[in-house]
């Protein structure tokens, strides 16, 4: 009578390995170096575009992401809007060797988006902008 026991808790443990760690939980950073290549290599982002773009607008926002919330925050807290850095639900509806699809609750407009996030090594991108360029987020320790 205990054999069927057994083989039971094995079957409940060996469904319980299968599951896939989160490697999206930990902190990311926009690069502004990776984001201005990818810029500089799409046709047709206009000169004005590039112009901003190039004077110290990306690299300093930073995606937290934990087990169930993430939030996003600017590395110089003088740049944070009110509630920007209030943790959101998102879960992983999907991740492959080439990306992530997360469902996120955006703060700013109330309401869930999904997002797809483009691994790269130990980076990340998203696509930005009317153009699509790519801004790359790589994983940091410690964002403080």
């Amino acid at each position: 009578m205990k054999t069927p026991n057994t083989i039971f808790v094995f079957l409940i443990l060996a469904g319980c390995s299968s599951i896939k760690p989160n490697t999206l939980i930990g902190s990311w950073q926009s690069n502004e170096k990776m984001t201005l290549q990818s810029m500089h290599e799409t046709p047709d982002v206009s000169e004005k575009a590039k112009a901003l773009f190039e004077h110290d607008f990306f690299g300093k926002l930073i995606n937290e992401y934990g087990p169930k919330n993430s939030k996003s925050y600017y590395k110089n807290s003088s740049e944070n809007y009110e509630g920007i850095d209030k943790p959101s639900p998102y879960k992983i509806i999907e991740e492959t060797n080439e990306y992530y699809i997360i469902s996120n609750y955006n703060n700013a407009v109330n309401k869930y988006e999904t997002l797809t996030l483009f691994k790269e090594g130990s980076c990340y991108y998203v696509l930005v902008t009317k153009w699509k360029f790519k801004e790359y987020f790589c994983r940091i320790e410690n964002p403080l």
